[in-house]
Order: structure tokens, then C-alpha cells, then sequence
């Protein structure tokens, strides 16, 4: 039997700040943890000196001194914490919006630090340490999440406005918006954007399995004083999600849908500037983002080339893919398949100057969609045009003419009004038999044709669409 004084395996102590507890990197594989009498000296404090842990460490063993600590950890809970949250927001706790859960998150250290006080709500946007969000996950009786699939993660960026903080004042009513939706006591993510009434309809029709985290920022967009690392927010919010028990352990994220509305489109065209540059600081993109949606979110003309360009670099990769894919058996079925599940854009804009921006890039993505033609077989062709999308807001076909008319919708509106969010998530229904004749386009979006919207917009006094059948005639 070893003495009771032996020298025992040491371990490194770190203490990153006064406000986290000591972490442990054993040098050698522990052993099964072990519980802790409660009677312990020490066991209730929320921290331990460093000469307790020694004290811990040479009369127990290491196993048990970091044991001791693990349980010291606290869980973290859904809701918002702090003298400028009242009991009764809805972001003080978890609640269900019918068959979706919205969880409010808070102790991030990535994204926005800062408070943002304002005039429109008593809640503070965050702290140092103490960054917020909100996720939203379908419940069970939707759909039950199975750790050992990937999970699609809408990551949303809201414009220059309060974001999804509570609101003591009652904001101005909008177009394409319930009479309600800024009243006080509401939230924007619910109210506004309805991106939970959204989301479940999205989950309803295609079992994804799918969940949206929306960062809280500033009221000009700010998601981090040097930029906004989407890949550390992301695994920071999945970390609380799971330590939490929101999210299964083990879970893990799957494809990445960047979404932005307005100013939010800043951060966005960061991020699409610095993959093209190769720089590795300030705005990241998250590394495996499968869909990009832009809500309104080119807010100046110097931005439109950014995104040409990025687009322009997927669209490529898109064709060597594709190119490859020639020499296989039925290359056609295998060519769709690929596009199935490959990048997507959408970018929806209201009518206003944003109209012209968007239609600049549609113009682009026409012209490499000519220059693809004599490669591809139509149906791919029609596939891959699918991929890369523009549409107006305010314009949506009618249930029961399916003619296109004017719903209008104005810009602060536009995510919630006409349901573009989930227009914007809508895949196309798979062609069952690439060799048929005659196949339709894929189309997963209530979209106008090009000819009456442009007659439409012509009433409203806006310009033209840009025809984005045209370069396929």
C-alpha cells in the first residue's frame, strides 16, 4: 500500500478569471469520477483556492480534487438574468410558441458584449461574458432530436433595430405585420419575423431536422467589437444548449443557413470579404454553410461586388462538381443529387433601393447560367438555377388563381410578412426521374414569373425584375 505522503501525478491549474472556476488537464487518462461526501471542507463553495485543491489533491487523489470542481460547475438555464430583465418578459425563461421551443441564452463570450442601452426597451442587449440569444427548437411532438444526425442551424442576423429584446414602448405599426406585433411586452422574433410559426411549418412539411439561433446585437447591428465569428458563436451557443440539457448530448451541427435582414447584411458582407481575402480574423464565416439568405441585407452599392464575387466562386465550385461528375454512371441523376444538397442562395428584397442591388447580382448569376447552358443537361441546368435565387417580398402567387399579385409588405416587416422566411427555407421537390421529358423546373418557393411581375411593380411604381428566366430561352 502506498504512503499516505507519496508523491502523487501533479496536474496543471488554470484560473482563467475571477469569474470561472479552476479547470484540470490531467496528464494521464483519469479514472472514473468519484462523488464527494458533502461534509467535505469546501464542497459547498462555488470556487476553490488553489491550496484546497492541493490540500484535495495530496490526501484524496487527483480524481477526486477535479470531481469536486465538475461539480462545482454550474448548469446553465434557459433565460436571461439581471436586474434589467423583469419575470414576466418573455425572455426571462423558456417558452413554448405552439410546437416550438424558445429558449433564451445568455453567458456567451463571443458576439456582442455590449449593453446597447436604448430608449425602446429596459433590456440591456449584453455584458462582458454575459452575450444573449435566442434559440429555437421544435419540441417532441414536432419532431424528437436525434443526437446521431447533424442539426441544420438557421443563424440569424437582425437589422438596426432592438433586436429580440422586450419592448417597453410600442413601436410604429407595419406593413405586412399584425396591428399588434410592436406592441409592449412583444418580441420580434415572434411578433415580426415569426420565425418560430416559420420554423415549424419548415419542419412540419419536410421532418429537417432543424433549430435557429438568433444573436442579440446592438441596435446598429453590432455582433462584436472586432467582428463576429460565426464559428466560435456557434459552438459556444451549442455548448450552453447541451450542458444545458436543451439539446441532446451529443448532438452536433450539421449544414449552417447564414441569414441576415438589413443592417445584419454588414456582418454578412464582412464575413463573404474576408473568405475571399483569406483572412482569418474579425468576420468568419461558419465553415460548413450550406445556405445563404439575405433579407434586404445589401445596404450599399460598394457591397453588391463582395457578393458577385463570393457567389461567383460557389457557382464555380458548383461546375467542377458537376464537371466531374460526367464520367459517372446516369451522371445526370448523379448531377441533381449533388445540387440537392449543395449551396443555395436567396436573396428577397422590398421595393425600394434594395430592388436595384439585388437585381444586379441576379443579372450575374444569369449570365454564368448562359455560360453553363451548352455543358449541362437542362434539368441540371434548371436544378442549379434553383440554387441561386432572387425574389421580391411583396409579391406572392395567389392560393386559389395562382396569379401573382402585390401583398405588400414594407422593409422592417419583411421576414414575417408573406412568410418569406420560410419561402426562403423551402426546398425543391426532387425530379423522380432525371431521363424524363417534359420534367418541371424544381421550384420550392411560391415565386412570380417575370412577365407579371414586372406589370405589378410597374403599378407600384417600382422597376422592373430582372428576368431570371432569360438566360435560359
Amino acid at each position: 500500500m502506498a504512503k499516505a505522503n507519496a508523491r502523487l501525478p501533479m496536474t496543471r491549474l488554470s484560473v482563467p478569471n475571477s469569474r470561472s472556476a479552476p479547470t484540470f488537464q490531467p496528464y494521464q487518462r483519469s479514472a472514473p469520477l468519484v462523488s464527494i461526501p458533502a461534509s467535505m471542507p469546501g464542497a459547498g463553495s462555488l470556487q476553490l483556492r488553489q491550496a484546497q485543491i492541493l490540500d484535495l489533491q495530496r490526501t484524496l487523489g487527483n480524481q477526486v480534487a477535479q470531481a469536486h470542481v465538475q461539480r462545482q460547475q454550474p448548469v446553465p438555464k434557459a433565460g436571461w438574468s439581471g436586474a434589467d430583465v423583469s419575470s414576466k418578459s418573455p425572455n426571462a425563461a423558456e417558452t413554448a410558441i405552439d410546437k416550438m421551443r424558445r429558449i433564451p441564452l445568455q453567458g456567451l463570450s463571443e458576439g456582442n458584449q455590449s449593453g446597447d442601452p436604448v430608449a425602446e426597451t429596459d433590456e440591456l442587449a449584453a455584458a462582458a461574458d454575459q452575450g444573449r440569444a435566442i434559440a429555437i427548437i421544435p419540441q417532441n411532438s414536432l419532431l424528437a432530436i436525434d443526437p446521431n444526425k447533424p442539426i441544420e442551424v438557421l443563424l440569424h442576423l437582425h437589422g438596426k433595430n432592438i433586436g429580440n429584446r422586450t419592448r417597453s414602448k410600442a413601436g410604429a405599426k407595419l406593413v405586412g405585420a399584425d396591428a399588434s406585433a410592436t406592441a409592449v411586452g412583444t418580441v420580434r422574433d415572434v411578433s415580426i419575423d415569426r420565425i418560430e410559426a416559420q420554423l415549424q411549418n419548415v419542419i412540419a412539411g419536410s421532418q429537417r431536422q432543424l433549430i435557429a439561433i438568433l444573436p442579440q446585437g446592438t441596435t446598429g447591428a453590432g455582433f462584436g467589437a472586432k467582428g463576429f465569428n460565426s464559428e466560435l458563436y456557434l459552438d459556444q451557443a451549442f455548448q450552453l444548449l447541451i450542458a444545458g440539457k436543451m439539446l441532446p448530448a451529443g448532438s452536433s451541427r450539421g449544414s449552417i443557413i447564414l441569414s441576415g435582414h438589413s443592417g445584419g447584411g454588414n456582418s454578412m458582407v464582412g464575413m463573404m470579404a474576408n473568405d475571399l481575402a483569406g483572412k482569418k480574423a474579425g468576420n468568419q464565416l461558419p465553415t460548413n454553410m450550406g445556405e445563404l439568405l439575405m433579407f434586404d441585407a445589401m445596404n450599399d452599392d460598394s457591397q453588391i461586388p463582395t457578393v458577385i464575387n463570393y457567389l461567383q466562386k460557389r457557382f464555380k465550385a458548383d461546375l467542377k462538381t458537376l464537371d466531374a461528375l460526367k464520367q459517372e454512371a446516369d451522371p445526370v441523376g448523379k448531377q441533381l443529387a449533388h445540387l440537392a444538397g449543395s449551396f443555395r442562395f436567396r436573396s428577397i428584397y422590398s421595393f425600394s433601393d434594395y430592388a436595384a442591388r439585388y437585381q444586379a447580382v441576379q443579372t450575374a448569376i444569369n449570365g454564368w447560367l448562359s455560360g453553363a447552358k451548352s455543358k449541362l443537361d437542362k434539368q441540371v441546368i434548371a436544378a442549379l438555377k434553383d440554387n441561386y435565387k432572387t425574389f421580391a417580398a411583396a409579391v406572392v402567387t395567389d392560393s386559389k388563381t395562382k396569379k401573382d399579385k402585390i401583398s405588400a409588405v414594407e422593409h422592417d416587416a419583411m421576414i414575417g410578412g408573406n412568410d418569406n422566411m420560410e419561402r426562403a427555407l423551402s426546398r425543391p421537390k426532387p425530379i423522380a426521374s432525371p431521363a424524363s421529358k417534359g420534367a418541371s423546373s424544381p421550384t420550392g418557393m411560391l415565386e412570380p414569373s417575370a412577365a407579371s411581375l414586372d406589370e405589378q411593380l410597374a403599378q407600384a411604381g417600382e422597376p422592373p425584375a430582372v428576368d431570371d428566366d432569360s438566360a435560359l430561352s
